[in-house]
């Protein structure tokens, strides 16, 4: 068998699948309900699936709009079933799709912002960017600027400008507690602590505000390929 993965469009997505993508979330989600789940759903542009097997194993939802002078990327609600998660076939889809965005606004910066609740996440930025924040190694102040302009537009009050923390209460959501454990070898990395040390309480759904830039020169060398020659799959129901 071989994984599967492509972009809908959100108002194009069947009141079947919606439901399927709800009952895979929270096999690994407490806190919120479907409703939410649905809401947040209809708030967002596309989203990314991934089959295996034709059987829906993963999925991450995506919003594009304008700030400023930039385009934003929002990731949202985002799910892989862990027996699934060695794959590469997400990760690379969606580097594909960033670079069909960047050739469509060739002329402007485009960011990608997400909220984190996990370290597995927070991995993505690592692998993906030279430069991001928060980052371990250097301080970045300048997307620290933007990612807070950013945050409070879209978070007013459950923003902690301090912090770098959108303190969402558990109704929002979290991730069960098997999934919040890091293997031992993960807690020896340096990436691992720092996240820990920025959000110590993401087990109770707290998330980590981060952003980075989506360009040729930020891109890591290996993942440019993808980026500057995207080959990007599309369904419909």
């Amino acid at each position: 068998m071989t994984y599967q993965t492509y972009f809908q469009r959100v108002a194009t997505i069947s009141p079947i699948k919606q439901q399927q993508m709800a009952n895979l979330y929270f096999e690994y989600y407490a806190g919120s309900d479907k409703a939410k789940f649905y809401q947040d759903l209809a708030a967002k542009d596309e989203v990314l699936f991934l089959e295996y097997d034709q059987q829906i194993v993963g999925f991450t939802t995506l919003q594009v709009y304008p700030f400023l002078q930039h385009i934003i990327i929002y990731s949202g609600d985002t799910i892989v079933a862990p027996a699934h998660r060695q794959q590469r076939s997400i990760p690379t889809a969606w580097i594909s799709r960033m670079g069909l965005l960047k050739q469509t606004y060739p002329t402007q910066q485009l960011y990608w912002f997400l909220l984190v609740k996990g370290y597995k996440t927070y991995k993505y930025l690592v692998v993906f960017a030279q430069k991001f924040y928060p980052d371990w190694r250097n301080q970045q102040p300048k997307l620290k600027a933007l990612a807070d302009q950013l945050a409070v537009a879209k978070f007013g009050n459950l923003y902690n400008i301090q912090t770098g923390i959108v303190e969402c209460p558990s109704n929002y959501g979290y991730l069960k507690k098997p999934l919040t454990k890091l293997t031992p070898y993960e807690q020896q990395k340096v990436s691992a602590q720092f996240f820990i040390h920025k959000n110590p309480y993401y087990y109770q759904g707290h998330e980590l505000v981060c952003l980075c830039e989506l360009s040729e020169t930020n891109i890591h060398h290996r993942l440019k390929p993808l980026f500057l020659n995207p080959q990007v799959n599309y369904r419909d129901d």
